[in-house]
């Protein structure tokens, strides 16, 4: 349809090339990772720790020697991890007929346990409701394509001519591949440093899922991870072969 009407294509839309093998973002002029970072808990700090978080940050941005970008995603929230805590059996905690009463908690009344039942529908209900949002926290770190191939060497540049634009482009696309990993390992290992943990996005799946999320404001009712594509045996093909010429 796009073809015919002159409207382009929907990926003339995306700010991204592809997705690599990896987790690498190809842009029209850069390769880049993302790594998501788990906030930490700033408001129940002390002073003391706050400075020393303060003191660990300046030291984390003295390490680095490339350029970074914090990004924010807005995401609905997940009550599941609160609920865990609240959660009971079906059946009352008290008066149970079991015989291993050893999870009986004593003197508790069996309102304690209607209350926790309807405490998290009444949760998950307000949340769907008032489209309560949360946040999650990325880094995202890039090469750009062609970086200092301004500075390459005149011999550098001759042998480029010789080999082919093709294969010192192939290489030089290695090159960058590898860089960006570099760089979104080295910000995952020392951001931790001030108390706040951090996931490497390395897989193909888990980088569409946020970017679906980015783009359609809400997580994906799918999943991305694809199968590989296997041919049949060769006597499987000469037995279809054979069953579909006998007709």
């Amino acid at each position: 349809m796009s073809s015919v009407d002159g409207s382009g294509s929907t990926l003339d839309l995306m700010d991204f090339t592809t997705i690599r093998d990896g987790g690498i973002i190809e842009t029209p002029t850069s390769y880049a990772m993302i790594v998501r970072v788990e906030p930490t808990d700033w408001l129940v700090l002390s002073t003391d720790r706050r400075e020393s978080i303060y003191r660990s940050f300046l030291s984390y941005l003295r390490s680095l020697s490339f350029p970074t970008q914090i990004l924010t995603m807005s995401t609905a929230y997940n009550p599941e991890p609160y609920l865990e805590g609240v959660a009971v059996d079906d059946e009352l905690v008290t008066g149970s007929d079991n015989e291993d009463d050893s999870d009986v908690v004593p003197d508790e009344s069996p309102l304690l346990d209607y209350g926790r039942k309807y405490h998290a529908e009444w949760v998950r209900e307000v949340i769907d409701v008032a489209d309560i949002r949360d946040r999650e926290f990325f880094v995202a770190v890039a090469v750009p394509k062609g970086e200092d191939r301004s500075e390459e060497s005149p011999l550098k540049s001759l042998l480029s001519k010789v080999q082919g634009e093709s294969e010192t482009a192939e290489k030089d696309e290695d090159a960058y591949i590898e860089e960006v990993k570099a760089r979104a390992s080295h910000v995952a290992s020392k951001l931790p440093q001030v108390q706040v943990e951090t996931t490497l996005i390395d897989t193909r799946p888990a980088v569409l899922e946020i970017l679906y999320e980015v783009y359609n404001n809400e997580k994906p009712a799918f999943g991305f991870t694809q199968s590989n594509f296997t041919r049949p045996s060769g006597v499987a093909e000469a037995a279809a072969f054979t069953r579909r010429h006998r007709w």
